[in-house]
């Protein structure tokens, strides 16, 4: 084929609704490494140019390890987003119901959790590598998954901050100056207990989120950031349940009985397996619902519903358009492959 005829190709592949890749070993390539999707150039010469992507390898075999990849940085991104939004909401949830109290987290307790949990968990789970497989169905959804924890961390925060206020030792933290509410101190058995939680949350969202099979390696083959995890969650525990004097001056944190420190682990550990259960087992199957819901309701918003309703209600007898929710979770269908050879130069002998 002719430079034009290969550019040709991809160009009419993509009118046809199809995502292309392509890959050229030759300057004569360079317009279809343009014009594809993806472009993978198999030489570092006047092809590596045109081409996203360039492999040393000078054969297809490099294809499946560019997949391999991309499946892996697709799922990546998901679980970093997720997680960097997840962390968002429990500090925002914290912050909320300490202000009912005019109470906030301490300065130590704040620097703790943005520079030495949230940083490095974030930066070592970006290191896995890709999974040794490759399987046709996509990475999960994300917006389902992030919901469904948000909702789980909220009402954990919301039952621990009622629980602390319930028991018999608890004090209300009041104004030091009574006609200034900002003179409320910081230290006391609400704001111990909210970190004390929230420190376990934190570390659990990026276990829950660190996606392995089968688009990455295990979470456990990481070993960067298993390590991070493991030092992370014994400093925690060490917190928890055996105080030091000097830690519990750093952060703003006061004595409690010990009984309520295993309450408060316990809680923790609930909202993990909740949580951990939730991601692989129920909000996989709700994101399909989920995205037919927003879907009627952006139709209803432009006003395309009724016009939409009277499409499935006129192919009512094809029993895979037997409703408008059915559609709605269908995916426009391509153009049969044989149309392709008739748009081509030569008709259906070009291949």
């Amino acid at each position: 084929m002719s430079p034009e005829q290969k550019a040709e190709m991809i160009e009419q592949m993509q009118e046809l609704g199809y995502i292309t890749g392509f890959c050229g070993d030759g300057a004569n390539d360079c317009g279809a490494l343009k014009s594809a999707d993806v472009g993978l150039s198999l030489s570092e010469a006047e092809a590596s140019v045109a081409a996203p992507f360039t492999s040393r390898i000078d054969n297809i075999t490099c294809v499946t390890r560019l997949l391999k990849e991309g499946r892996c940085s697709i799922a990546t991104s998901f679980g970093c987003f997720k997680y960097m939004a997840l962390y968002s909401m429990i500090q925002f949830t914290t912050c909320c119901l300490l202000y009912v109290y005019n109470v906030n987290l301490t300065d130590g307790e704040y620097l703790y959790v943005d520079l030495f949990t949230i940083l490095p968990v974030a930066i070592c789970m970006d290191r896995a590598r890709p999974f040794k497989r490759l399987v046709p169905k996509r990475p999960k959804k994300v917006l389902a998954s992030l919901l469904g924890n948000v909702a789980l961390v909220i009402g954990f925060q919301i039952a621990m901050f009622f629980m602390a206020e319930s028991q018999p030792w608890y004090q209300k933290q009041v104004p030091a100056d009574p006609n200034d509410p900002d003179s409320t101190p910081k230290e006391g058995d609400l704001n111990t207990a909210m970190f004390l939680f929230t420190s376990f949350q934190y570390l659990f969202a990026g276990a829950i989120f660190n996606i392995g099979p089968p688009y990455r390696q295990p979470a456990y083959r990481n070993y960067s950031y298993v390590a991070v995890v493991a030092v992370i969650l014994i400093f925690d525990l060490w917190v928890l349940l055996a105080p030091v004097h000097g830690f519990s001056s750093l952060f703003g944190i006061v004595h409690t009985k010990v009984s309520w420190r295993f309450t408060i682990l316990g809680m923790a550990t609930a909202n993990f397996a909740l949580c951990y259960l939730g991601e692989w087992l129920l909000f996989p199957r709700l994101a399909i619902p989920l995205a037919k819901v927003f879907r009627l309701i952006k139709l209803a918003c432009s006003g395309k519903l009724y016009k939409r309703y009277e499409l499935a209600a006129g192919e009512a007898g094809h029993a895979e358009h037997s409703s408008l929710w059915a559609r709605l979770g269908q995916r426009q269908n391509r153009k049969e492959y044989k149309l392709l050879l008739s748009g081509m130069v030569g008709g259906s002998s070009w291949y």
